[in-house]
């Protein structure tokens, strides 16, 4: 048997390593997408019906996260009269299966949840605070959560300016921390979006995207990744009876959308800066999103610990222990820092890196990726939209007989993409009025996260 000689195999193996670490890093590369899948649907489609809507969003596993996301409703879907549900009337329910990484732990645990969604009050002149007083029921003490009675405080911030028609809230307890769910909607045409395009929705988690927030250290929740399933029902007829939506009283076709933002990666590695603690250098260890990749459990990549590091959790000089090497209160893998001590967790430009090591703290580091999805949906029955009722003018009789002259309008398109492209959409998506939502619309935020 030929036995190779010592310096080849050396050779050999070197070379062998060389393809596999570039083999790992090509498939990192190329598997980073935002490719959000959305869907809309009735539970009747006739006219002029109290319909339930559900609508889905949700992100393949291999996706980054979203960082904002805004769905549009048709204008013709919302009621035009009566009384609104009263406040704490259900009014739907959202299912939320999401992917956490838990106590510094790999961001692999799916977590479902259902919440109750309620009619609540968009009076912006009656707010509460602080953040936990959403959660209790105690002014007034009705059986309602005040979250419900009152106007979130931090909403105010999260999205100023803001005039709120309808907001639907709802809570749940999450890995022992309460979360609340704040859905507000918005006038057509706010935020920068076509009003063409109906009245955009904004979901809120807990306070996230509040600048007057204060980070929440040793937090049970560190990361929140893809996969991630959300579906929302709304309904049609309120628990009290009162309308929630009501079907086109027409037939026609209308347009359910989406609008979608990823969250940034300034390495380009396929990791978002949200869960890499390397996020400005290529990756060496295998996915985050595995127990595989972290070797030695410190919840730092190798290709960022210093030498002598990899290998060991917080190696020796380093000032903190096990899970948290910089000692400033914050897990790795849930601090926008993890080998400078940041305790105040400050990133003016919101990139998900801390302004204590980002070496661009004023200017992102990543660009994200933006979606729009559209759905179309058939009402049946009634006249047909844009129809107008066709008149009947009497003449002069003639010969004894009387002669109508019938008018004829043509029908109208109900809509034309060409009046709002994607293209507009995506420059006024990042104008001033949308820019002023800077960490907002549903923006799972680490340091934000727990309450």
């Amino acid at each position: 048997m030929k036995v190779m000689l010592p310096t080849r195999l050396v050779f050999l193996t070197s070379i062998l390593l060389a393809v596999a670490v570039a083999f790992a890093i090509w498939v990192v590369i190329v598997s980073a997408t935002f490719s959000p899948q959305a869907d809309a649907s009735l539970s009747d489609t006739e006219h002029g019906v109290n319909a339930d809507i559900a609508a889905n969003f949700n992100i393949p596993a291999e996706d980054y996260q979203y960082a904002r996301y805004f769905s549009f409703t048709p204008e013709e879907f919302f009621p035009t009269g009566g009384s609104p549900p009263a406040i704490g009337a259900q009014v739907g329910d959202i299912h939320v299966e999401a992917t956490l990484g838990l106590l510094n732990g790999a961001c692999n645990v799916s977590l479902p949840v259902t919440v109750e969604l309620l009619w609540a009050s968009t009076d912006v002149s009656d707010t509460i605070t602080p953040f936990a007083a959403q959660f209790a029921d105690a002014d007034p003490a009705n059986g309602v959560p005040d979250g419900a009675d009152h106007y979130p405080d931090f909403l105010t911030r999260i999205i100023p300016g803001a005039t709120p028609i309808e907001r639907h809230f709802g809570w749940a307890v999450l890995s022992g921390q309460q979360v609340s769910i704040s859905i507000v909607t918005l006038p057509a045409g706010s935020l920068g979006f076509p009003s063409a395009w109906g009245r955009p929705s904004v979901t809120v988690l807990n306070d996230i995207g509040d600048p007057a927030a204060e980070p929440q250290p040793y937090g049970a929740i560190s990361d929140f990744c893809a996969p991630l399933s959300n579906s929302i029902v709304t309904f049609g007829l309120a628990s009290d009876g009162a309308e929630v939506r009501h079907n086109p009283d027409c037939e026609g076709t209308f347009s359910f959308r989406w609008y979608a933002e990823s969250m940034i990666d300034g390495d380009g590695d396929g990791y978002e800066n949200y869960i890499d603690t390397c996020p400005l250098v290529t990756n060496i260890d295998p996915s985050p999103k595995t127990a595989a990749g972290d070797p030695d459990g410190d919840g730092i990549d190798r290709a960022c610990e210093p030498a002598g590091g990899p290998g060991m959790m917080c190696w020796p000089g380093a000032p903190g222990f096990l899970n948290d090497c910089d000692s400033d209160g914050f897990y790795n893998r849930g601090d926008n820092c993890p080998l400078v001590a940041n305790p105040n967790q400050a990133d003016a430009d919101a990139d998900d890196i801390g302004d204590a090591c980002d070496p661009n703290p004023t200017t992102p580091d990543g660009t994200p990726i933006i979606r729009q999805m559209q759905v179309d949906i058939d009402i049946t029955g009634g006249p047909i939209c844009g129809q107008q009722t066709p008149t009947v003018t009497p003449v002069a009789p003639v010969g004894g007989i009387t002669e109508l002259e019938r008018g004829r309008a043509p029908l109208s398109a109900l809509r034309s993409d060409a009046d709002f492209p994607y293209v507009a959409l995506a420059a006024a998506a990042t104008a001033a009025a949308l820019l002023a939502l800077t960490i907002g619309a549903c923006y799972a935020r680490r340091r934000w996260l727990d309450r």
